[in-house]
């Protein structure tokens, strides 16, 4: 999927839609899937493609290594030159700037989106 959707995209909203849209066509050629669920597979795709790129900077990428060092990765489903680039944006200075910035708003959260298998109206009512 490399050739569709490429890791080296700094972010989703900017993909290019002729990218989604093949995509889109390739899904439905393979699946049986109704034009009424293309918002859901589009924003699941979302998750999947942000997901891929997260897992492979976990596994291959070691920050504040020189970049060099980045430029092998051991995963055959990576398009060699995408990866390049994507080490490129990860080891940029603006990329580490908006990272530690994000980090540090994450830390000021006081309230977390989920609260496990219990509802927000049970867990309120179970307060005293």
């Amino acid at each position: 999927m490399g050739d569709k959707l490429p890791i080296d995209c700094i972010s989703w909203r900017i993909m290019p839609s002729t990218n989604k849209d093949d995509v889109w066509d390739f899904i439905q050629r393979k699946f049986d899937v109704p034009i009424s669920l293309h918002d859901f597979v589009m924003k699941d795709l979302d998750q999947k493609w942000r997901s891929w790129k997260y897992d492979l900077r976990t596994k291959f990428f070691t920050p504040y290594q020189k970049a060099q060092q980045h430029f092998a990765c051991s995963d055959t489903r990576v398009v060699e030159d995408q990866w390049k680039n994507l080490v490129k944006i990860w080891s940029s200075e603006e990329f580490k700037k908006r990272s530690e910035t994000n980090k540090q708003n994450k830390s000021k959260h006081t309230f977390f989106h989920c609260a496990g298998s219990k509802s927000f109206a049970d867990i309120y009512h179970e307060e005293p």
